[in-house]
């Protein structure tokens, strides 16, 4: 992976796994720490939810990595 900084709109997946998700809001934590949150959205891709309901959650940018994707 490259050190390149998450932006908004970039897609992403948490490092220990999970589904694609695309970032919405970036804030910084007002820790003294150079990280941000970062709020996510996403779609369910599992046969238990509901296919049209999207999801968003906040997460700590160093918990994420960049999404290998195809262009």
């Amino acid at each position: 992976m490259s050190d390149k900084v998450l932006e908004v709109g970039d897609v992403v997946s948490l490092k220990s796994g999970g589904p694609l998700m695309t970032i919405d809001e970036k804030h910084p934590t007002g820790t003294g720490t150079p990280s941000f949150r970062v709020k996510c959205k996403w779609f369910a891709e599992d046969k238990y939810s509901d296919p049209s309901a999207s999801y968003e959650e906040s997460f700590d940018a160093r918990a994420l990595k960049l999404a290998e994707t195809e262009s």
